[in-house]
């Protein structure tokens, strides 16, 4: 196994909940998965409240998706 050393800064460490100077390359990658996905989860949400769809009740929800499964 070979090795590579990597400049990442404190904030980014945070961010990532990196612990240890050592991490393999696999957990790093679903690290920057996670980390994206949280932000595109928190984007997501922002357009929703934006949209006022964060107010829609179940009701109005399920009816929606019926009506788009109809078309």
């Amino acid at each position: 196994m070979k090795s590579i050393e990597l400049e990442i800064d404190e904030q980014q460490l945070q961010d990532l909940q990196i612990q240890s100077s050592k991490i393999s390359f696999t957990e790093l990658r679903k690290k920057i998965a996670r980390l994206e996905a949280k932000k595109a989860l928190a984007a997501c949400n922002a357009i929703a409240k934006a949209e006022g769809l964060d107010k829609m009740t179940n009701e109005e929800i399920n009816n929606l998706i019926k009506e788009v499964r109809n078309q």
